[in-house]
């Protein structure tokens, strides 16, 4: 029996250009893994 897993990513940038010699850079990521086979075949916990 094999285990399943899944991601998901979204990534995003915002960038304001120069004004009056001032600029603004913001990021963002999110990202979320999710599987069912981590603790497959761990034994006892």
């Amino acid at each position: 029996m094999w285990g399943q897993s899944n991601f998901h990513g979204f990534g995003m940038k915002l960038e304001q250009r120069p004004i009056h010699g001032f600029s603004c850079l913001l990021a963002y990521t999110f990202s979320k893994a999710i599987d069912n086979a981590s603790t497959f075949n761990a034994g006892p916990q």
